[in-house]
């Protein structure tokens, strides 16, 4: 075996290791917006719409950390899907974590959007809760 042959076995199994197993879900990614929508009461249309209303951020919010947390789908694109720069969903995604952490009525939103999904909470958060 030549020293290339090495390096190559060597950097894929490297990558092997890297790659995540899949998250299991009941639903596809494309129907994430759709189901946080329908729990919030709010229109598709003003999830992606441009307005900054606490009542269309926060679920628009928390569509970015789903769709980021569960598919391989990068930041970037994902923020280009909602005509938003990467770090909003940065902030997303902080803010998601933050919310489900400190406050109860959005973390029992949160896991009942989750369960619709079919993902376990624990999958997401690891973190201890604080309340």
């Amino acid at each position: 075996m030549s020293a290339n042959d090495t390096l190559l076995r060597l950097q894929i199994e490297s990558w092997i290791r890297k790659i995540e197993p899949p998250v299991l879900m009941k639903v596809s990614p494309d129907a994430i917006p759709g189901i946080v929508c329908e729990t919030y009461g709010i229109s598709e249309t003003d999830l992606f719409s441009k307005t900054r209303k606490r009542e269309i951020v926060e679920p628009r919010q928390m569509v970015i950390f789903l769709l980021n947390r569960l598919t391989k789908r990068s930041n970037n694109r994902i923020c280009l899907d909602f005509r938003k720069n990467h770090s909003t969903g940065m902030h997303a995604i902080r803010k998601v974590t933050d919310y489900y952490r400190t406050e109860k009525a959005y973390r029992e939103r949160m896991d009942a959007i989750l369960f619709q999904i079919g993902v376990s909470p624990e999958k997401l958060f690891p973190m201890k809760r604080l309340i």
